[in-house]
């Protein structure tokens, strides 16, 4: 069976264009197993046409780009004469090419020169960027003699009728339901590391061997098609592209009318529920295809990608999130909301959840790498974190200074870094967090442990929900209670790397500080300094902070912190609860090196463990997280939470204020 479907690319790219080929997909997916997907191909855009589709358009016709090279089926494609524009990058997603003697192929052009958009990165990927540079740089059509001999086509002739019969016929006796992996497997050898493309090629084995003899080739297509290609799927990317094509024909956020408000958000609440919907009933497939059935230990930054790539449309891609990192908040459209909703079903998956834990506390790749001079000399200088080894202990001393240690995007790498150094080095037994010398006004001269989150970042857009929200939490605060995650997580031994940790509190924990002081298992503080977790105040919420709180505080107590923001000072009485010890500033020196006497114990590393596991299974922190990642993207960028912190990020009394 033949499906057929024609793109003139002489056409500006426009949403009947896209529609017309996600349109095609559906039917092709639809379409009884061996069937072939043909696309005839023609046309070139004038070189003075000066139409610019908008953004929301390009976005989609991507996303239908990216379908098309995932079908689960083969795709032909006929090129005839000149043939550029939308009708170009449609051939470089095919899988087989037919061109006519005359074809030539036109990069896309836009002012005289090459338009920079995915075609490129096909060409690059399919023929190297060496044979190409002089058709990018100048924009040169390939001739169809050339497009032969740099395999950009696998025919050229007059009969097409008879070449494209016989490459029906050829496909019958080859082709089969997995297609669609055999395909995903050439493609992952140009565009990820060995060991990523090793696992999704030991995963397709494992399905394959796995499959009933009796089965053959008529197995069903299911159960080997992309999870992105089901009907679920569909709709969720069929929801997605509606948006896109709503928002194309509007101006930004901050500009809307409130009735163009009541549209968008209508319109992101029917997506949103139909991405809740497939992933009730799909998010344990979906995290199987993405990480190789588990056997890649991807972070949660790259199961979304990946995700964005199986699903188009149920979370953003990475590019659409590093553009919208750049807007203020006024002008965000909330993609956060979309990338919640995936991370709520996957921990809340008795499958994928303990799994992603697991990945997000394995050491980072960073870490790795600086791991052998950190081991030789026992130093580390981070931009905000320097890493010290002093007797069997690893002093991590936060060095924001400018801004009371309040944390950003960069300093939670520089701590998950760190941390990570710390747990691995073998001459370390302790871990010591503690802040820097201020050089703040306010606090010039005198050490504090940390302010929180950066509010001017948070005002200004720049606080990332994967990368700064969760990371934090799923990282290296989730290192620092529970340990190093590795290849003998599951052994009989449970040999998960931990260390006990110590805060030394100089002047304040506020927010994100008063977090980390929850996290360690001792606390010396100096008599001046508090607690505070002032997040419901400000309308957000603090964190694990609300989980850890109630093991060290009363029900009542813990109110009046996060829900009143009650500031506990070392020295009154439920500072006990908080600070195990309290003594002047000038001794601070003294009782962390006591401390960390006494933590450097043989037993303490497990009795800390069981006391964690006793106060925070996994399970209930998994369900925590769960909770907290869809309520915490609802509030980030809520109209009360923007005006708090533009009014605390313009006051005087500091560069960057607390969480």
């Amino acid at each position: 069976m033949q499906l057929q479907h024609s793109i003139d690319g002489s056409e500006p790219l426009a949403p009947a264009t896209v529609a017309a080929l996600d349109a095609f997909i559906d039917a092709v997916e639809d379409a009884p197993a061996g069937a072939v997907a043909l696309l005839d191909l023609t046309g070139v855009p004038s070189p003075t046409a000066t139409d610019r589709p908008p953004l929301a358009v390009v976005n989609r016709w991507e996303r239908v780009l990216r379908r098309l090279e995932r079908v689960g089926t083969t795709t032909v494609a006929v090129v005839r004469g000149d043939c550029g524009g939308t009708a170009v990058e449609a051939l470089l997603a095919t899988d087989l090419r037919v061109a006519t003697t005359d074809a030539r192929l036109h990069l896309p052009v836009t002012d005289g020169g090459a338009w920079p958009g995915m075609g490129l990165y096909r060409l690059a990927n399919q023929v190297g960027y060496a044979r190409l540079r002089r058709s990018v740089l100048f924009a040169d059509a390939i001739p169809a003699a050339r497009a032969l001999a740099l395999d950009l086509v696998d025919d050229v002739t007059d009969d097409v009728a008879a070449a494209v019969a016989e490459t029906v016929a050829a496909l019958a006796a080859t082709a089969g339901p997995d297609v669609a992996v055999r395909r995903q497997l050439m493609l992952d050898a140009t565009t990820i590391p060995f060991e990523e493309a090793l696992g999704r090629h030991l995963a397709a084995c494992d399905r394959l061997l796995r499959r009933p003899r009796s089965e053959g080739r008529t197995m069903s297509r299911l159960s080997s098609e992309p999870v992105g290609a089901r009907p679920a799927a569909r709709e969720v990317t069929a929801a997605a592209a509606r948006v896109d094509d709503l928002l194309a024909t509007l101006p930004g956020p901050a500009q809307r009318s409130p009735e163009q408000r009541a549209a968008v958000t209508e319109a992101r609440r029917q997506a949103r529920d139909l991405a809740d919907a497939f992933l009730r009933g799909h998010v344990d497939r979906l995290y199987d295809e993405v990480t190789g059935e588990r056997s890649r230990h991807l972070r949660l930054d790259e199961v979304c990608a990946a995700v964005a790539e199986a699903v188009p449309g149920l979370v953003p891609t990475p590019a659409q999130v590093a553009a919208e990192l750049r807007l203020p908040p006024a002008e965000k459209e909330g993609l956060d909301i979309d990338q919640s909703i995936l991370v709520s079903h996957l921990l809340r998956s008795d499958l994928a959840g303990p799994h992603l834990l697991e990945a997000m506390r394995r050491p980072t790749a960073r870490a790795l790498a600086l791991l052998p001079e950190f081991a030789r000399t026992g130093v580390a200088r981070l931009d905000s974190v320097r890493v010290e080894v002093r007797d069997g202990a690893a002093h991590l001393t936060m060095q924001r200074d400018d801004c009371l240690n309040a944390e950003d995007n960069a300093q939670v790498e520089d701590m998950e870094t760190a941390v990570d150094l710390a747990l691995l080095a073998p001459s370390v037994r302790v871990g010591v967090l503690r802040g820097g010398v201020m050089t703040h006004p306010r606090y010039a001269g005198r050490r504090v442990f940390s302010a929180g989150i950066n509010l001017r970042c948070l005002q200004a857009g720049q606080i990332s929900y994967v990368d700064f929200l969760l990371r934090r939490e799923l990282g290296y605060i989730a290192k620092i209670v529970h340990g190093l995650t590795g290849e003998r997580d599951r052994a009989w031994d449970g040999d998960v790397v931990q260390k006990p940790w110590i805060a030394a509190v100089d002047s304040f924990a506020i927010g994100g500080g008063a977090q980390l002081v929850l996290a360690c298992d001792r606390v010396v503080a100096e008599r001046d300094a508090f607690f505070s977790l002032p997040a419901a105040q400000e309308g957000i919420v603090p964190g694990v902070g609300n989980l850890r709180l109630g093991r060290v505080a009363n029900g009542r107590l813990s109110r009046q912190v996060i829900l009143a923001g009650r500031r506990v000072s070392a020295s009154e009485p439920d500072g006990k609860l908080f600070f195990d010890e309290v003594v002047p500033a000038e001794e601070m020196d003294a009782a962390v090196a006591a401390e960390v006497a006494r933590m450097d114990a043989p037993a303490v590393v497990a009795n800390r463990r069981m006391l964690n596991l006793a106060e925070e299974p996994q399970e209930w922190f998994r369900a925590y997280l769960a909770e907290f990642a869809v309520q915490q993207a609802r509030r980030l960028y809520s109209e009360d939470v923007m005006h708090k912190v533009t009014r605390f990020a313009a006051a005087p009394r500091a560069a960057a204020v607390t969480d």
